[in-house]
């Protein structure tokens, strides 16, 4: 299993692009060109992705389902992932260093309206 530190390396595993900076992340999937199979991994980072039309095929149900993930560290994804290409949506990254400031992110991105597209 891996476990992954900072963005930058997880960004490079699923093939989206480079973080805004270390303290928070905002990016948009691009399934055709992402990974859409893993093995259990971690992150060391508060992870929020909302998800359109996933189909997962790990699940014995494929309808796909639209849904809001939440990662925080030292929670391990078990299963991994096995999706279809068939997604879109976005994911919020936030620092372990910043689990005090997650309701002030969340409000700012809120306000921005860029969660708004999704929900």
């Amino acid at each position: 299993m891996e476990t992954f530190k900072n963005f930058v390396s997880y960004n490079e595993y699923l093939g989206l692009q480079k973080p805004l900076d270390n303290d928070i992340d905002v990016g948009y999937y691009d399934p055709p060109n992402m990974r859409l199979k893993s093995e259990a991994i971690a992150v060391d980072f508060y992870r929020i992705s909302i998800k359109i039309n996933l189909k997962n095929r790990n699940t014995p149900e494929k309808k796909p389902i639209t849904a809001i993930f939440f990662n925080s560290p030292e929670m391990v994804v078990n299963e991994g992932w096995d999706v279809e290409p068939t997604y879109e949506g976005c994911t919020y990254n936030f620092p372990r260093k910043s689990s005090k400031k997650i309701g002030f992110y969340l409000k700012a991105i809120w306000i921005t309206g860029n969660m708004k597209h999704f929900i």
